[in-house]
């Protein structure tokens, strides 16, 4: 019996090739949203991008030294066709810089932070309010290394409010790059 499904697959499968026109109607409730589930999980990585706008240095020099603090802006652009809410952005220091949304606390700089950046409308972009803060941890050996990324962590899907579906988290998109001289 075994052998027989096979068999009947396989023959599925090449008519299916042979006349796709003939399959098309065919498609059933599961495959719809299937292929909405596959075409949600890749949203992040095909229509949302994270960028970070150096406001450099707080004592605005060129070359940072450990321990010096920096700002930035973070934008979020949404380029596809579905209504993001409910966004949380993480963004994350690396091995060089932790981060902060406040820039007088020592204490609050961190590996990374959560921003809860509500609703993202199809092809918009925004700046999520206020600046953050880095804060370079040690020297990058004279080379440009990254210091600052983001991702999306969390949000919702709307389709026209009828459809919500939730995602899974973004790819690490790279954000600002410098050196940092060791004291």
């Amino acid at each position: 019996m075994p052998t027989q499904m096979t068999t009947e697959a396989t023959v599925e499968l090449q008519l299916k090739k042979l006349f796709p026109e003939l399959f098309r109607e065919a498609i059933n409730d599961l495959d719809f949203f299937g292929e909405f589930k596959f075409y949600m999980e890749k949203y992040l990585a095909n229509y949302v991008k994270i960028k970070f706008q150096s406001e450099e240095l707080i004592t605005d020099t060129k070359v940072w030294n450990e321990n010096e603090k920096f700002q930035f802006k973070v934008y979020v652009y949404n380029n596809g066709p579905i209504d993001m809410k409910d966004i949380k952005l993480e963004i994350q220091g690396t091995a060089y810089a932790d981060v902060s949304f406040d820039k007088n606390d020592d204490d609050l700089f961190q590996g990374f932070i959560i921003k809860n950046i509500g609703v993202l409308d199809a092809g918009e972009a925004k700046q999520i309010s206020g600046l953050v803060y880095g804060k370079c941890t040690t020297h990058t050996n004279n080379k440009e290394r990254p210091l600052i990324k983001g991702r999306i962590i969390d949000w919702n899907a709307s389709l026209v409010h009828l459809i919500t579906d939730s995602t899974k988290m973004g790819p690490i998109n790279s954000g600002v790059t410098h050196i940092v001289k060791q004291n």
